[in-house]
């Protein structure tokens, strides 16, 4: 009876993960579907490109705000399926009011909608923490986060067929602009039914993975000795800096490469198509290489990638009028980026979630989640700003990812599971030496 127990047991855990993934592939594709025709959708109702960015924005910041909230409720409910069924609430309301707005305004308050539902994230990746080892959770992590990119990548193939929508809903005329919304609206609608049939709450007994619970104090002194250790800060700042880099670099793309090579939108798009197979490709080997090399390496190799990513940027900067010559150079940097990028991002967030008590992992996911935000915000900011002075942009570029790799480098000790240590206390007490003495 027991046998049939646990095989009971292991078939609802791979379900589950299935629509995990399921989930973490319309997350990409939503934005992927959408980002191709809402600019045209804005100018429709009299937008300018700043309501663009304005819009465009507004999920970053509810999925900031929601992914603490909803992480924090994930760490004191343990309820994970009701959280992810009403998170997708959230995503249909968002879209069905996208499919039917009138004004840029509507628009603007169906991004900040959606970006609810986009926050249940931190909350799903701290269910993962809770049910794996030690061993597979880099595994599973980057297969999830794979899933994420294939929807990013396959997102604007769905344009083909709903770009050719001319029909009316009741009132409501259908075309190319606002198709997107009713198409993920459905999708959504089957993403409830898949929660409902296929995910299955952990029991809580079967969570006692790593450190079980964070030290006991109350109030601020809990979240900064569980947040505000050494080791916790360089993650927390490596994931910044990568994520900053990296959005910056996909806002100058365009404007880049049509300066340096005259490339147009189809050298662009397939450009962008090539980096999203090498990711995950990346992905896979990463799912493959965790189980023979530890997180922190992981993480040190993709910052070591990321430094030689954008010094090349330093040496082809150094000649604007550009050229074939610098093709190859071009190529280089950004298959070595492409190669860092995934490798961090796997890496770093297990690496958090070994870090972080089991009854905090919700809400550490959430600020995780918030410094990516922060960064996604920031980095085509600071494009838009240094856009004329390309070799200063890489330059503080560099000097910034060599800061954070010096960190890395110094904490690399302490970047492993605490449970490792004789006590929670006694590891909190040297973590506050090392600080000070830091």
């Amino acid at each position: 009876m027991s046998h049939l127990t646990e095989l009971q047991t292991a078939k609802k855990r791979r379900w589950t993960f299935i629509s995990m993934g399921m989930l973490s592939f319309l997350h990409g594709a939503e934005f992927a579907v959408v980002l191709p025709t809402i600019w045209q959708y804005i100018i429709r109702f009299g937008g300018s490109k700043l309501f663009l960015g304005m819009t465009l924005s507004s999920s970053f910041i509810s999925s900031f705000i929601a992914g603490i909230i909803l992480g924090r409720w994930s760490d004191r409910t343990m309820k994970i399926k009701r959280i992810i069924l009403i998170a997708n609430i959230w995503e249909i309301v968002g879209n069905l009011l996208y499919f039917m707005a009138s004004s840029k305004w509507m628009l603007l308050g169906s991004k900040f909608i959606s970006g609810v539902g986009m926050g249940v994230g931190p909350a799903v990746i701290a269910d993962v923490a809770r049910r794996t080892t030690d061993k597979e959770r880099t595994s599973v992590l980057a297969v999830l986060m794979g899933c994420r990119q294939l929807g990013l990548m396959l997102g604007p193939g769905f344009n083909l067929f709903l770009k050719d929508a001319n029909f009316s809903v009741g009132s409501i005329t259908v075309d190319k602009l606002n198709v997107p919304g009713l198409f993920m609206v459905v999708l959504w609608l089957l993403m409830q039914l898949a929660v409902v049939w296929m995910f299955h709450d952990a029991d809580e007994e079967k969570h006692g993975r790593g450190r079980l619970t964070a030290p006991t104090l109350s109030g601020w002194n809990q979240y900064k000795t569980e947040f505000l250790r050494g080791e916790m800060v360089v993650l927390l700042l490596a994931v910044f800096a990568t994520y900053f880099t990296q959005t910056t670099i996909e806002t100058i793309l365009a404007p880049v490469t049509f300066q340096l090579f005259k490339w147009t939108e189809t050298e662009n798009s397939i450009v962008l198509c090539l980096a999203g197979v090498e990711i995950i490709i990346v992905f896979v080997c990463v799912r493959f290489a965790s189980r023979r090399v530890s997180d922190r390496s992981l993480l040190l190799f993709g910052l070591v990638c990321m430094l030689i990513a954008l010094s090349t940027g330093v040496f082809i900067f150094q000649s604007p009028s550009g050229g074939t010559n610098q093709l190859p150079l071009f190529v280089f940097g950004l298959i070595i980026d492409l190669i860092g990028l995934p490798i961090i991002g796997v890496s770093s967030a297990s690496l958090f979630t070994k870090l972080t008590a089991r009854d905090q992992q919700g809400l550490g996911q959430g600020i995780q989640r918030g410094v990516v935000g922060i960064a996604a915000i920031l980095g085509p900011l600071w494009a838009g700003l240094s856009l004329d002075h390309l070799t200063v942009m890489f330059v503080m570029m560099v000097v910034l990812m060599a800061a954070i790799l010096t960190l890395t480098v110094r904490y690399f000790v302490r970047l492993v599971m605490i449970s490792s240590f004789p006590s929670d206390a006694a590891f909190l007490d040297s973590a506050d030496s090392d600080d000070a003495g830091a």
